[in-house]
C-alpha cells in the first residue's frame, strides 16, 4: 500500500482555546472530509480517533475534544499540548496526524502519515491546511530563540573588542562590543523566560505579556542610549 509521511516544525506561536477548537474542526471536518468511511463497523467514528493532551506540573490530562475542557484559561504551569488524530482502522485512506506545541519549542512539530492510494498529495493537503490554520498564531522567526543568535552577537562583540585593543585610540569600539554582549545576554534571558517559544494562553501568560512590554521598552533605551550613541560619541567626537 503507498504511504508517505511529513513533518514540520511549528514556529514560535500563541496557544488559546479557541485556536485549539479551530484546529479541532480542521481534523474533524476538513481533514475527514477526505476520508472513506463506508467500509467502517457500526461505533468506529471519526470523533473517536481524536484526542487533547495537555501537559503541566500536575501530570497530563487527556480530553476527548477541546470542549470537555471546562476553565476559560489553560494552567499556569502548561508545558505541552498534543493534538493527535487517526482515522477508523477500516477508514482509507488511513490517516495520522499528530500536532505539539512545546513551551521552548524543542518538540514543537506536526507530523502527517497517509496510507492509501495518493498518498503524497493527501499529506501534503493535508499539511498545508494544517500550516494555514497555524499562520495566525505565529509571533515571529524561530531566530531569536535559538542559542546560535546569543553566539553571534557575542562573537561581533568580541571581535569589536579586540579590535579595541589593536587600536587603543578608539575605546568607544570596545565599550560598543560589551554592551553588545550584555545586552543580547540579557535578551535571551529575558525572551525565554517572558516570552517563551510557545505561549499558552493562561493568566501566567497575561502577567508575562505586561512584563514583557516593559522590558522591551527599556532593553531598546539600553541599546540606543546606552550603547549605540556612546559609541557614535566617542567615534565622532572623540569623547
Amino acid at each position: 500500500m503507498p504511504s508517505f509521511q511529513l513533518s514540520r516544525k511549528i514556529p514560535p506561536s500563541e496557544v488559546s482555546l479557541a485556536f485549539l477548537k479551530q484546529l479541532e474542526e480542521v481534523l474533524l471536518v476538513d481533514v475527514a472530509s477526505q476520508i472513506d468511511t463506508s467500509a467502517t463497523r457500526p461505533g468506529e467514528t471519526i470523533e473517536s480517533g481524536y484526542s487533547l493532551h495537555i501537559r503541566d506540573e500536575l501530570g497530563i490530562e487527556v480530553l476527548e475534544s477541546v470542549r470537555a475542557y471546562r476553565p476559560l484559561l489553560l494552567p499556569d504551569s502548561t508545558t505541552l499540548i498534543r493534538v493527535t488524530f487517526s482515522s477508523p482502522f477500516r477508514a482509507t485512506p488511513k490517516v495520522n496526524v499528530d500536532i505539539a506545541f512545546e513551551e521552548t519549542g524543542s518538540r514543537s512539530r506536526f507530523t502527517v502519515d497517509v496510507r492509501g492510494d495518493h498518498a503524497r498529495d493527501v499529506a501534503v493537503g493535508i499539511a498545508d491546511r494544517i500550516s494555514q490554520v497555524l499562520s495566525p498564531q505565529k509571533r515571529g522567526s524561530a531566530f531569536w530563540y535559538a542559542p546560535a543568535t546569543v553566539y553571534m552577537a557575542n562573537g561581533a562583540a568580541i571581535v569589536m573588542m579586540v579590535a579595541t585593543i589593536m587600536n587603543p585610540a578608539k575605546p568607544g569600539i570596545g565599550i560598543g562590543g560589551l554592551g553588545l554582549m550584555l545586552a543580547s545576554t540579557l535578551y535571551h534571558q529575558a525572551i525565554t523566560r517572558l516570552r517563551p517559544y510557545t505561549i499558552f494562553e493562561s493568566e501566567l501568560s497575561q502577567r508575562r505579556a505586561s512584563k514583557w512590554k516593559w522590558f522591551v521598552s527599556g532593553f531598546w533605551t539600553f541599546v540606543i542610549f546606552g550603547t549605540v550613541l556612546v559609541f557614535v560619541r566617542r567615534y565622532f567626537f572623540g569623547f
